[in-house]
């Protein structure tokens, strides 16, 4: 077992994390490229909020599925949990699905903001900003003749490989929106 992450936030109990049943219906997957990442956050970061447990009849994970899988593949024994009531096996089922869907439906990450920031913090590991897929280099890095990416000082290039073309044409257009320069290579 590798040491365990520190604790940062407020729970009701530590528990090992391979007794915890995932809710029945839970449907957002967690591949294991997202539960390898989780672990690094984790690790870099603490545990900053709980898993919810519906307590009885259900006693299942309502929110951490990941987080709990993450847990069990770096051989941490104990997670922080709270216990919560839920009326009934449907507002289990609406909440589960809410928590899984709100941030994919309706945010936005302000790649722009976070781009406009990173000359002022760090150094350190991209990666612990938990933004999949993406490669971010300096500006002058690049062909300085080529006029569409040539940057100013402190600007970067961001890069990012997507496994369906719904996905990249989504992103390009919201990136579009919020006033980035865009090109696309297959």
């Amino acid at each position: 077992m590798t040491s365990q992450p520190i604790i940062h936030c407020k729970y009701d109990e530590l528990v090992d994390p391979k007794t915890l049943k995932a809710f029945d219906r839970n449907r957002n997957k967690h591949p294991p490229e997202e539960i390898e990442h989780l672990g690094i956050l984790i690790e870099a970061h603490g545990m900053r909020s709980p898993i919810t447990i519906a307590k009885a009849p259900w006693n299942c994970i309502a929110k951490g599925h990941g987080t709990t899988q993450a847990f069990i593949r770096k051989g941490w024994d104990k997670i922080p949990v709270v216990y919560q009531d839920f009326a009934d096996y449907d507002s289990l089922y609406a909440y589960v699905q809410s928590d899984n869907a709100i941030q994919q439906t309706y945010a936005m990450l302000d790649l722009a903001g976070i781009n406009t920031d990173l000359p002022e913090i760090g150094p350190f590991d991209i990666r612990l900003l938990g933004i999949n897929g993406f490669v971010l280099e300096p500006a002058d890095l690049y062909d300085p003749d080529d006029k569409q990416a040539k940057g100013t000082a402190g600007s970067y290039f961001l890069e990012v490989q997507f496994k369906e073309e719904e996905e990249m044409i989504k992103s390009y257009e919201g990136l579009l929106r919020q006033g980035f320069i865009v090109r696309v290579k297959y």
